[in-house]
């Protein structure tokens, strides 16, 4: 059973819209002084693991599973 076009296409724009609002809902938040206050580790390890999200999505691009 085969999912048809327009569920998938619907899912896709779902999906990202609700990305793009629930990180535009955190940096809304987020203030800088807050972030000066934690520490530098923290924010290394997110950094750290945004580029190791992203080098997976491009390997997997990449590979042609995606």
């Amino acid at each position: 059973m085969r999912v048809p076009a327009l569920v998938i296409t619907a899912g896709n724009d779902l999906s990202r819209w609700a990305l793009v609002t629930s990180i535009s809902a955190i940096g809304m938040k987020t203030h800088l002084g807050d972030i000066v206050k934690v520490g530098f580790k923290p924010v290394i390890l997110m950094l750290g693991e945004t580029v190791l999200l992203a080098a997976m999505v491009l390997a997997l691009l990449k590979s042609g599973l995606a």
